[in-house]
């Protein structure tokens, strides 16, 4: 047991915390994807699956991030329809596009449709946090 902690230490020692933390979220993504095969309405489960994603997604960058941020806001929004008194879903989930929007009109650059679609998505961000209200 003291070989394997010993062990543990010194790959902690070895990887910088950007390895470690893309870890963690692997390991958080495959958890709560565990909990949801048992039970597809955990809202919690939900919640923290789409936070796992959606911090994958702001750490990403391009098409990767936004096919991340989009299943993340899928998560929260399954969240906040199974249970529409979560607070803090619907937190998340306005958090999350704001998020999203932000890096989709990095990808797509200023234009007029990339434009339009962040005033789209930040309206989407508005109604989900007045729900939480």
């Amino acid at each position: 047991a003291y070989g394997a902690l010993a062990q543990v230490l010194k790959d902690m020692d070895t990887r910088n915390s950007e390895q470690q933390m893309e870890e963690y979220l692997g390991f958080a993504c495959d958890y709560y994807s565990e909990v949801l095969v048992e039970d597809e309405n955990h809202t919690e489960a939900l919640n923290n699956l789409a936070s796992a994603l959606t911090t994958l997604a702001e750490r990403r960058s391009g098409e990767e991030s936004i096919k991340l941020f989009q299943e993340g806001c899928e998560m929260y929004e399954k969240a906040c329809t199974t249970n529409p008194a979560d607070f803090e879903a619907a937190c998340n989930h306005g958090d999350a596009i704001v998020a999203w929007a932000g890096k989709a009109f990095q990808v797509a650059g200023p234009t007029p449709a990339s434009i339009a679609q962040v005033d789209v998505m930040m309206e989407q961000a508005y109604q989900r946090y007045a729900v939480a209200l």
